[in-house]
């Protein structure tokens, strides 16, 4: 079966230490657009579906950080999970499109993408 690709803006990946935070869950930005993003967390009975907004953050230097906060967000897809023999930790991946943005998270979002995104191959 082929899946029709329903992304209307080009993904950028992001560097590793950035981190999506909802009011119950915490885990790693994987990829972001114009229009959503991904991210992976740890754990198995977490709701996602529930979630109305996110929150990114990244470190960048001693002092110094980027933050966009209350993103809203519809969880558009979940993976299963990725269990391992070696690990009792199990990773989930989720796909999120943001609703209506304000004018400043807009900015932000773009800026976000422009300096730390790198295309996807």
């Amino acid at each position: 079966m082929i899946l029709k690709e329903r992304r209307h803006y080009p993904r950028y990946t992001v560097p590793s230490r950035t981190i999506a935070i909802t009011p119950r869950n915490l885990g790693q930005l994987i990829d972001i657009s114009v229009d959503g993003c991904s991210i992976k967390y740890i754990g198995e009975e977490i709701h996602l579906d529930t979630e109305e907004y996110i929150d990114i953050l990244m470190k960048i230097a001693k002092g110094n950080g980027f933050y966009m906060e209350k993103l809203p967000i519809n969880v558009v897809w979940e993976d299963e999970p990725d269990y391992s023999a070696f690990s009792t930790i199990t990773i989930k991946k989720v796909g999120m499109a943001f609703k209506t943005l304000t004018a400043r998270q807009k900015r932000q979002l773009q800026r976000f993408i422009d300096i730390y995104g790198a295309p996807e191959n």
